[in-house]
């Protein structure tokens, strides 16, 4: 980005916000404040020519883990696309447990939208995220459910929370989804849902799952103490009792 493109962007956001120098190099940062939460925008102007690049982190990190990701975006910034949400696998972290970088130009993300289109359609926002929170091939409005209500990105200390695609019938609590449509749901729905077919006497209730690398799961009760889980070819993988069944769908789920 050129001199006078990054003054136009850094007087546009100080119309709204202080905007400082960061701890980290060619960084700069503002901070939202809530009655819950502070919430800090790290902002870079010069990485990528014409564009900005936006993290947000809530509550209080640890220098070293904002310096490290921060660095790592640097080095990597060179995959993003403007129109395109983009997932990075297998980064490696010293000082966190996840393992991958997402990046969202503007239509995935709805920062600066109501306050300057300039600002909004060229910040592309950046994360940390585990391998299993995201697929890659998510719509824009598919990014912004699953940020809603599934995977909390500003959320650096959240436990794993892998994208998962839900249809299930349990003719015994009368809970089933619609038609043949798989839905999103947070790995709490599903553990609720086998735990269900434990109290099923109805053989026909089932689950069916889908991961972040689209395979296939489907969960039924043999009786009300062994399970079985079969994949796409109608292959028996798992036979056993709920807990087995239950350590397998969250490995299948999050590895």
């Amino acid at each position: 980005m050129n001199s006078e493109s990054e003054e136009c962007f850094r007087s546009k956001i100080e119309k709204y916000y202080s905007l400082e120098q960061s701890f980290v190099p060619k960084w700069y940062c503002y901070r939202v404040v809530t009655p819950i939460y502070v919430f800090t925008h790290f902002i870079n102007f010069s990485s990528i020519k014409g564009k900005l690049l936006l993290l947000i982190v809530r509550g209080e990190l640890s220098e070293k883990k904002i310096c490290e990701f921060l660095k790592i975006v640097d080095e990597n910034n060179k995959n993003i696309q403007f129109d395109k949400f983009v997932k990075l696998n297998n980064i490696f972290y010293n000082e966190m447990e996840m393992n991958g970088i997402a990046f969202l130009p503007y239509k995935y993300h709805s920062i600066f939208e109501t306050q300057d289109k300039d600002l909004y359609l060229n910040t592309i926002v950046t994360f940390p995220i585990y391998n299993c929170e995201f697929n890659g091939n998510e719509s824009s409005e598919e990014v912004k459910l699953l940020r809603r209500d599934i995977v909390s990105t500003i959320d650096w200390d959240r436990e794993v929370s892998p994208i998962i695609k839900i249809r299930y019938n349990n003719l015994k609590t009368g809970s089933r989804t619609r038609g043949n449509k798989f839905y999103f749901v947070s790995l709490n729905v599903v553990l609720n849902e086998l735990d269900n077919l434990q109290n099923d006497d109805f053989p026909d209730s089932f689950v069916e799952l889908e991961n972040y690398k689209d395979e296939y799961i489907h969960v039924s009760a043999l009786n009300s103490s062994v399970f079985l889980i079969v994949n796409k070819n109608r292959t028996i993988v798992l036979q056993d009792k709920i807990q087995k069944i239950k350590d397998f769908t969250i490995d299948f789920l999050t590895r």
